[in-house]
């Protein structure tokens, strides 16, 4: 991973965007990124509004984005299509926990276009 996250573009300021099935690595990722300086990116309203149509009742309603553990990669597909577009954030970092219900190959495939 750290292979492919050093070939990406660098982000253009400190706002990131946490994209996750799980809670606890968004936490996680919250904290690291505080600890280095960086900064949660607020989403806007809109973005939140369109992620409140995507997103199941229960998911966290703010940044990082938790869609839950029953995420499939159309979801994922859909959710980082928003908030990649959401001018608030300067990058956004994508985390798949693997679960029973996800399937990294296809979500791989959701993302990459």
């Amino acid at each position: 991973m750290a292979e492919v996250l050093g070939k990406q573009p660098c982000p253009q300021g400190p706002r990131l965007a946490i994209v996750t099935n799980a809670g606890g690595p968004g936490v996680l990722a919250t904290d690291a990124l505080i600890a280095e300086g960086g900064t949660l990116a607020t989403l806007s309203p809109e973005t939140l509004e369109t992620l409140n149509q995507l997103l199941p009742p229960h998911w966290s309603r703010s940044n990082p984005v938790d869609m839950l553990g029953d995420a499939s990669a159309e979801r994922y597909g859909q959710v980082v299509g928003q908030v990649s577009g959401d001018t608030n954030n300067d990058g956004v970092l994508v985390i798949l926990a693997p679960l029973a219900m996800t399937d990294p190959t296809q979500t791989a495939e959701q993302l990459k276009t």
